[in-house]
């Protein structure tokens, strides 16, 4: 067919070029289909979409502690969660909890009175992420 198109003249020349780009691209297309497809066959194609929701930690305000003072952290999906109090060298000063929590909200209460003034850190430590915050203890 595109040999007489091609013999026929100046337009039978354009028009049996333009055919047979156009052919070359159609069946381009369709090998980059059943390319795709068959990645997909094997589990190679798209990544499964997967989110997750990340845990927020809650400032304390104002950032110095006296007395009694309340910490908060949010959890957007079930996930094992470690909360805890650490001094400037991140030596562990108490550890409130260390376990798998629920999706929602959670108040942590913490006497500072026990402890020393100064510069301290608040850590919310879940698989996914590490969150830390700095306080001070002004008692």
């Amino acid at each position: 067919m595109f040999y007489k198109l091609w013999n026929s003249g100046p337009v039978g020349h354009i028009l049996a070029d333009v055919l047979l780009a156009t052919s070359i691209l159609v069946a381009l297309y369709l090998l980059f289909i059943g390319y795709r497809k068959f990645l997909t066959y094997l589990g190679l194609g798209r990544l499964k979409n997967t989110t997750v929701k990340y845990a927020k930690v809650y400032d304390l305000r104002p950032p110095y502690a006296k007395g009694k003072v309340q910490f908060g952290y949010e959890l957007g999906e079930e996930t094992q969660v470690k909360f805890q109090i650490i001094d400037k060298n991140e030596k562990l000063i108490k550890l409130f909890e260390e376990e798998k929590k629920q999706e929602g909200i959670y108040p942590i209460d913490f006497d500072t009175t026990n402890f020393s003034n100064g510069e301290y850190f608040y850590q919310l430590i879940t698989p996914y992420q590490t969150i830390t915050k700095k306080f001070f203890i002004v008692n």
